[in-house]
């Protein structure tokens, strides 16, 4: 008997094993939701009629990151909404911005392929080249994008493929935007009214309150300052300050002066280098120093410093003070660093604890809090006094200067500018300006505008005729930008009526 049990084992498991699997496959499609629903495998949602596993979701969720990081603001935007914007910064944001993200890319590549829109690889190759967080003065920088795949991909179980992926998703949202705007026309008063809103120019006076002018008649006693101390005193305190040992991977003086693909080449190995030594600091137990001479480096050391004040020895970059100040005693090593002219790994090697401040260490500080406070109560009071005298005057029929000179004020002017002007180089008091007098009437002056330095009253003397002849070279280019923001418009509503044919349904 034993023989024969023997002799027929295998094929007697067999036939259990099917039995087995029958068996289960039966009452698990009897389970509420066992066909159609959730209790297939691990899925989580259903869209398209598909299911979305945890592991989808979870790299949708990884994508969104990447997609915030590398600032792709149009798609960001575009698919998870405004409340997306600090996640550029490294902000949190809500469980609702990323799921927006996670299903309207679904859509997206559906719709997309349903339309045959796609993004070929020149197109991709370019995108990436034109991001500017793998950029180093306005030119493609090869060891930058290769830093980011080791990085900050790998830890998300994402790949090159995947960025690969984003831009791609970026082209053809945009060949989407085009094709809806080929839906709409813009009127010609559209097209007059938004060339009009950029090209027309306009005359502005402004008069300007100094601040500084009022500081000097601030008086300050010792009396005010420690009452103030008083209030203040739980929230006045030094900041903490750290130190930090690194090893530097740059190039030597006589690598400097190389530029194009040698340049990128010795920085790949630089790149290469640093990580490598970046990767030894995660063993158990490793030695920074040790592991530094071990490849010949020299380790140098920073003083204390704080997180504003980044240190000369890092060459002053906000980048690697940040960096310094996420480091902890559980986790001493950085990951690689952007350096001038090439990366940093960094070791936590002190930390100064914030303490209170004395009142003596806090007087300084005080004092001009004081003075700054006092100096801007008298200036706004001042500034409302002088437009109150000029608007009386203006109404009684005088000039803005005429105006001006009784209330015993300066007027000065800007040249002539339209809103669409481009100047970078200009003070941002001049912006302010520009943009105060967008909102006004010929003839009108602002309320007190204040500006980091001061205040200003804003008048628009007058607005000039447009140039008709310019207006008839750029209004077909102008009538195309408007149907692009048209698409845009459209597209939202588009993704919306999408989704909801896309009939997603979440677990619970």
């Amino acid at each position: 008997m034993v023989n024969f049990i023997r002799r027929f084992q295998r094929p007697l498991l067999t036939v259990l094993v099917i039995v087995v699997i029958i068996s289960f496959v039966v009452f698990f499609n009897m389970q509420p939701g066992g066909r159609g629903g959730f209790a297939q495998g691990d899925a989580v949602a259903r869209i398209y009629g598909n299911k979305v596993t945890q592991l989808d979701k979870q790299k949708g969720e990884n994508l969104f990151g990447v997609c915030a990081e590398l600032q792709l603001t149009d798609l960001l935007f575009a698919l998870a909404g405004q409340e997306a914007f600090g996640a550029m910064f490294g902000q949190p944001v809500t469980n609702a911005t990323v799921d927006n993200y996670i299903w309207n890319t679904f859509v997206l590549r559906h719709e997309a392929d349903a339309l045959g829109i796609t993004a070929t690889e020149s197109e991709k190759e370019e995108a990436i080249k034109g991001l500017r967080r793998f950029q180093t003065t306005g030119a493609f920088d090869y060891p930058k994008y290769k830093l980011f795949l080791d990085n900050r991909l790998s830890h998300r179980g994402l790949s090159q493929a995947d960025v690969e992926m984003l831009v791609s998703d970026q082209i053809r949202l945009n060949k989407l935007r085009v094709l809806l705007a080929t839906t709409v026309e813009p009127s010609p008063t559209e097209i007059r009214e938004q060339y009009v809103e950029r090209n027309q120019k306009s005359e502005v006076s402004f008069v300007r309150f100094k601040l500084e002018d009022f500081k000097a008649d601030v008086k300050v006693t010792d009396e005010d300052v420690a009452k103030l101390f008083e209030e203040k005193k739980g929230s006045l305190k030094t900041p903490e300050k750290r130190k930090v040992k690194f090893a530097t991977f740059t190039l030597q003086a006589e690598q400097k002066p190389l530029v194009g693909p040698e340049r990128a080449r010795a920085m790949q190995m630089k790149a290469a280098q640093a990580q490598d030594f970046a990767l030894a600091m995660t063993a158990k137990d490793a030695d920074f120093d040790a592991a530094a001479a071990k490849a010949g480096l020299k380790v140098e050391e920073t003083p204390l410093f704080a997180e504003a004040e980044p240190p000369a020895e890092l060459g002053k970059t906000e980048q690697a003070a940040e960096a310094a100040f996420r480091l902890t005693k559980a986790e001493p090593n950085s990951d690689v660093i952007n350096a001038p002219n090439g990366y940093y790994v960094l070791q936590l090697s002190g930390t100064e604890e914030a303490r209170p401040l004395t009142l003596e260490e806090a007087k300084g500080q005080l004092t001009e809090q004081l003075k700054q406070e006092r100096s801007q109560e008298a200036m706004n009071l001042k500034a409302a006094e002088v437009r109150a005298k000029i608007d009386a005057e203006l109404k009684g029929g005088k000039t803005l200067e005429q105006a001006a000179e009784v209330a015993g004020v300066k007027v000065e002017k800007l040249p002539a500018f339209a809103a669409g002007d481009q100047n970078r180089q200009e003070p941002p008091e001049t912006g302010t300006i520009k943009g105060r007098a967008s909102e006004l009437k010929e003839g009108e002056l602002s309320e007190f505008v204040p500006t980091a330095t001061g205040g200003l009253l804003v008048h628009l003397d007058k607005r000039l005729p447009i140039d008709e002849a310019a207006y008839a070279t750029e209004k077909a280019k102008v009538a195309e930008e408007i149907g692009r923001q048209k698409g845009g418009a459209l597209f939202i509503d588009w993704l919306r009526e999408r989704l909801k044919a896309a009939n997603v349904q979440t677990r619970g």
